[in-house]
């Protein structure tokens, strides 16, 4: 029975989750219960591989090379600054 798996591994999880939790990043942001990263890793995981194919099924690639190019420069601007820093 496929949902008798399912409850188990969640409960699994959960038990796992909260035996190798540390107590000084309890109260941090997504850290005090599995459920948030949970629904964030299941709502990126459908858009990734039905709604985003779905939604560029019948459209050009965006162009975004000039973006990257620019970003990957920031990139190494800061990290030349963080060795130059450390």
């Amino acid at each position: 029975c496929w949902v008798c798996l399912g409850g188990c591994f969640v409960l699994f999880l959960t038990f796992l989750f909260y035996s190798f939790l540390d107590p000084n990043v309890k109260d941090f942001w997504f850290m005090g219960s599995i459920w948030p990263i949970t629904i964030i890793v299941v709502s990126y995981l459908y858009f990734v591989l039905k709604c985003g194919p779905k939604f560029m099924k019948y459209r050009n690639p965006y162009n975004i090379d000039r973006i990257v190019m620019i970003y990957n420069a920031i990139q190494v601007l800061y990290s030349m600054y963080l060795v130059k820093e450390v």
